[in-house]
């Protein structure tokens, strides 16, 4: 019953668990619309209301109420005013689909509340239910380390110990993406292997019989995989490890591989789905390439005279020499790992991180002490509260050098790369490639011959790159979705790319993640030009990400975007820019009314306004108005232009045009009658977000004989010229 555009409801649903708090984001100028925290809550609708009666229904959703809601726990009954929708589609190329991944969570819909008093518990569910003292306990873990720990630490804490990340800020979780250690924030097998190692050491200190020993480790694991979260990662490592126990239990050895495929079996009956997830995938791929490399004698046995010298070596000898092959050992898993898993890196994050193999070591002890000192806290702080304090201090030291560890590795030079995705046929290649070598070449071939046969798939992959680059392309004009904002892709024949705007009055994350998938999408490595049309941040707050993940080759403005104005304060968006592009020495250049840029030998871009003196009422005013043309296409770029300049521009004689971007998304202010007859276009786009053009607005431009396009209804639409004429490409619906 959901759509799209979101509708006032009334539900009535069961929590599936308790809600979980969503960090707002730090305050920015970047920011159009500040946000507060949230709180998410998953819920399993029963009922909906319809007039005065009430409908039965069914399904899940996901809740999502602005600031804190407190009093729910698992079970409970709820009624819920609030906003139903859709979950968004990805609306251009390359970009996430929400839809696709809530669906395979079963998740058709969500709810948008205004604040916690539209949610209320009609019915409160028996304390008897299990699920509702897991739910507890994990709560108040949760409320514990907030308290103790401090709200510094306290969403890492939550994130590594009880698999919470939603409380961590959006910054400090690209920082862990960025360095390749997003992994320690997802329970996992790096989790559980430690847990369970430090129980059984406890354990196998003789305080109670190894049999008793192996089944409380089973029911501790069994208990860590419900509280936090019940997820393919943590349920892989408490299959493995519940296996291992039970046949260690049994007197027998363990077949890892009989286990793994277990585990496999088990994720995908939960959930069939997460066969198609990155997430899912990286897991198991990782714990086969670990379970490979542990079974690879990787030295020769030592002889018995070399046995006896070391045997008569001292103890600070053979302690070295005993932490140099776990560090080796450790490393070059990792490298390992790292390897097999870049193609799907790339493929999800467009990432390569060679700073994750240099931190490996102190990660892990990092995150091992985090664990132990943090259930140490959480546990043995409840049983003695006198070591509480004690507890919670050494867990907050731990939890800040995971974090100071992490910021600082995100800052060495090279620490990580932005780059597009090798092709679908090249990561089926690889992944074929090394299940043949494992299964053949891995044992009877050399390690030499086995690297060269690696490295020469690689060279096959970059052939097909080098080659487009050689080849001429077309003139490309795309206009991507990004909300109520403005995101316009110029390609040239000869492969130059020119951004116009580059931002959305939205998250400027989510404007980065869109303006990078496309260009990722189409291979585009570099960003040669990009023109700012005034300073309005839903124009531009995306530069900033784009700048980390992209060489920009020169920045356009117009003599007014960063020139002193008393009305701006020195922290304002416009000046935070120019610092942060003069700190990565990208060149601004100022353009006017009547220069003309030379993209190429067959296209430029003329400046059409404003002029250098400007002082006109408003930034929109002065918009750069940009008239990009190529091989007698032309396409014409006017931002936010309105009155007076938008009379200006007109004053001019007229300036057809083949493809038109609505001045102002389409604003009645931008005097759509008189700019369709000035600039006779025959296609308009709109850039806006959901929701039907304005009807006036659009029949102006359809009366001078124009087709009227709306990003927020096609998603993102691209116009092709060839000798032939222009063809229009929308992503979601083709003409």
């Amino acid at each position: 019953m959901a759509s799209l555009e979101p509708y006032p409801c009334c539900l009535r649903a069961v929590a599936v668990a308790a809600p979980e708090r969503m960090a707002a984001p730090p305050p920015s100028a970047y920011r159009a619309i500040p946000q507060g925290e949230k709180s998410q809550l998953r819920i399993r609708v029963t009922h909906v209301r319809h007039g005065d009666h009430w409908q039965p229904a069914s399904g899940e959703c996901e809740l999502i109420v602005d600031g804190h809601l407190l009093k729910v726990a698992a079970e409970d009954c709820v009624q819920v005013f609030g906003q139903l929708r859709q979950p968004s589609p990805a609306m251009n190329p390359g970009e996430f689909d929400f839809a696709e991944h809530s669906r395979a969570d079963r998740q058709l819909c969500f709810v948008r509340s205004s604040s916690p008093e539209c949610v209320t518990v009609v019915q409160q569910a028996s304390d008897w239910s299990p699920w509702r003292w897991v739910d507890r306990l994990r709560s108040h873990w949760q409320s514990r380390l907030w308290d103790t720990v401090g709200a510094e630490h306290a969403p890492t804490a939550a994130a590594i110990l009880l698999g919470a990340r939603h409380a961590m800020p959006r910054e400090m979780v690209d920082t862990y993406r960025v360095t390749g250690t997003l992994h320690v924030l997802v329970v996992s097998g790096l989790h559980a292997g430690v847990l369970i190692s430090f129980v059984m050491a406890l354990l196998g200190m003789g305080w109670i019989p190894r049999r008793w020993a192996l089944v409380l480790a089973m029911v501790l694991v069994a208990l860590y995989a419900v509280l936090t979260g019940g997820h393919p990662p943590v349920m892989r490592a408490a299959i493995l490890a519940e296996v291992a126990c039970l046949a260690l239990w049994c007197g027998r050895n363990p077949f890892a591989g009989n286990s793994l495929a277990l585990a496999l079996i088990v994720v995908l009956l939960l959930n069939p789905a997460d066969l198609f997830r990155t997430g899912a995938q990286l897991s198991f791929l990782c714990a086969v390439v670990l379970l490979w490399f542990s079974s690879v004698r990787w030295f020769a046995p030592l002889t018995p005279l070399q046995v006896l010298l070391r045997s008569v070596e001292p103890w600070h000898v053979r302690a070295g020499r005993r932490v140099a092959a776990y560090v080796g050992w450790t490393v070059a898993a990792t490298l390992a790992v790292w390897i097999v898993s870049l193609p799907l890196l790339l493929e999800r994050y467009h990432l390569v991180t060679p700073v994750a193999i240099l931190a490996c070591v102190p990660l892990f002890l990092c995150v091992a002490s985090s664990l132990i000192t943090g259930f140490g806290f959480l546990i043995v702080g409840w049983l003695i509260p006198a070591t509480e304090p004690l507890l919670a201090s050494l867990c907050r030291g731990s939890l800040g050098w995971l974090d100071s560890l992490v910021s600082g590795s995100s800052e060495l030079p090279q620490a990580y790369h932005w780059t597009p995705a090798p092709d679908w046929w090249w990561t089926l290649g690889w992944y074929a490639l090394l299940a043949l070598l494992l299964c053949a070449g891995g044992f009877r071939w050399s390690w030499q011959r086995t690297g060269q046969v690696l490295a020469l798939w690689v060279v096959v992959g970059t052939l097909p790159v080098l080659a487009s680059r050689q080849q001429p392309r077309e003139f490309q004009v795309a206009f991507l979705d990004v909300g109520h904002g403005v995101c316009s892709v110029v390609t040239t024949p000869n492969g130059t790319t020119l951004l116009y705007d580059a931002g959305s009055l939205g998250s400027p994350s989510h404007a980065t993640e869109t303006i990078s998938a496309y260009l990722w999408s189409r291979g585009i490595r570099r960003i040669d030009g990009l023109v700012l049309s005034h300073p309005d941040v839903d124009h531009f707050n995306a530069v900033p990400g784009l700048v980390d993940r992209f060489k920009v080759g020169r920045v356009f403005v117009s003599p007014h975007m960063f020139a002193a104005n008393p009305n701006r304060s020195p922290q304002s968006a416009p000046q935070q820019l120019e610092q942060l592009l003069l700190a990565h020495d990208i060149p601004i250049q100022v353009i006017e009314m009547g220069q003309r840029l030379t993209l190429d030998r067959s296209s430029h871009a003329e400046v059409l306004f404003p002029d250098k003196f400007g002082g006109l009422a408003s930034d929109n005013s002065n918009s750069v108005v940009l008239s990009v043309e190529c091989d007698g296409h032309r396409v014409l770029l006017p931002g936010d232009l309105e009155s007076p300049g938008i009379e200006q521009v007109m004053a001019s004689d007229t300036l057809p045009c083949d493809v038109l971007l609505a001045p102002h998304h389409g604003s009645r202010r931008s005097d759509p009658p008189g700019f369709a007859a000035w600039s006779q276009p025959r296609c308009v786009v709109v850039s806006g977000g959901r929701g039907e053009v304005d009807r006036n607005v659009a029949d102006s431009y359809r009366q001078a004989g124009a087709d009227v396009l709306h990003t927020g209804q096609t998603g993102a639409i691209e116009f092709t010229f060839t000798d032939q004429g222009c063809q229009i490409s929308p992503f979601l619906s083709p003409l």
